[in-house]
């Protein structure tokens, strides 16, 4: 395999496993600390992994304004799924809305990143 089927195979990977453990702590209706501390860490690894693809792939070929944006636009929307989730897990009382967008935005998330990375990746 190389590099690129390996990057991509990675990030659908790390998208379900975000997902599975997403729903696993909304369907058992309570925080467990493990799997929220997976659940965030398989974040930041799917974060890292666009981050690194988009570092390699500026060093070997530069990188476009439309990939530029691609990656500030999943970064944004990125960031604002890590907040809202965080509000989410606190034990403190959050507005419905909140709630609502930690829901739609981690699918925001996947679509802005895949975009990304199939930028990047058309042009590396």
């Amino acid at each position: 395999m190389d590099a690129t089927v390996l990057r991509i195979v990675g990030a659908v990977i790390f998208a379900l496993l975000i997902y599975v453990t997403g729903y696993w702590m909304k369907a058992s209706g309570k925080q467990n600390g493990v799997v929220l501390n997976i659940h965030k860490l398989l974040a930041v690894a799917a974060a890292v992994l666009l981050g690194v693809t988009f570092f390699q792939v500026n060093k070997v070929v530069g990188v476009g304004g439309v990939e530029i944006l691609g990656l500030v636009i999943a970064g944004v929307v990125f960031l604002a799924t890590i907040i809202t989730g965080g509000l989410v897990s606190a034990r403190i009382k959050i507005p419905n809305v909140i709630r609502i967008a930690h829901r739609t935005l981690p699918h925001l998330t996947v679509v802005a990143a895949a975009i990304t990375l199939f930028l990047l990746l058309r042009i590396g």
